[in-house]
């Protein structure tokens, strides 16, 4: 049972840190374009 709440807790955490990081290339890739203009 233990196991089981610590691997559910990791995927989460992994699915969080994969969305944040997906927000910050969006965000890098917006402020680039704004330097170009």
């Amino acid at each position: 049972m233990v196991w089981l709440a610590l691997t559910g807790a990791l995927d989460l955490l992994t699915g969080a840190l994969l969305k944040a990081a997906e927000a910050c290339q969006r965000a890098s890739v917006a402020i680039e374009k704004r330097s170009r203009l």
